[in-house]
């Protein structure tokens, strides 16, 4: 009774983050799209339902869409973020909604870092609108790496890139919270 199909697509890589009791939001990929694709959907009765019109493509450039992360600031601004695989990029990207899903413009998508081969296994949270934070693994350096926006997205300066840690293998399957824009 209480599982539910979202979509029939060949799906992997999903994250979930609920604004409320009815309103549930998921970020996947769709391997069988041009290779990879990131993809959104949307349940306002609780995840009851997940009407085809409330799934959306995200990004379909390349093979992407891998690992992905999604959070939400509240019912119309949400941000994800994913590994873009595509040959020849291997990046961190990023992609912000900020009417519920509907639509998700090109301009909004961003490549976060795209120094050699990262972006894996990432981890979003914002403590609001313009402060979001990323964790994901660098996979040629196989280190712990962290991204920081403070304009909503918009920009990702190489300042706000940071390693977290570089001892050994680190950095596969990060999450990460923040208490306030300080506190990570």
């Amino acid at each position: 009774g209480n599982i539910k199909i979202v979509d029939t697509a060949d799906s992997q890589y999903t994250s979930i983050y609920a604004v409320d009791a009815n309103t549930i939001f998921i970020s996947y990929q769709d391997w069988a799209f041009n290779s990879g694709a990131v993809k959104f959907a949307k349940s306002t009765d609780g995840g009851a339902t997940w009407p085809a019109g409330n799934i959306k493509d995200v990004d379909t450039v390349g093979d992407t869409g891998y690992y992905t992360s999604i959070y939400a600031i509240d019912a119309n601004t949400i941000f994800i973020s994913y590994y873009d695989n595509t040959t020849g990029v291997k990046d961190l990207k990023f992609a912000k909604s900020t009417d519920g899903g509907a639509t998700w413009p090109a301009g909004n998508i961003k490549t976060v870092d795209a120094t050699n081969d990262v972006g894996q296994y990432t981890g979003l949270y914002a403590t609001d609108a313009n402060t979001i934070f990323i964790s994901y693994y660098d996979v040629t350096n196989t280190d712990l790496k962290f991204a920081k926006s403070t304009d909503g997205g918009a920009t990702w300066p190489a300042g706000n890139i940071k390693t977290v840690d570089s001892t050994g293998d680190v950095g596969e399957y990060s999450s990460l919270y923040a208490t306030d824009a300080n506190t990570i």
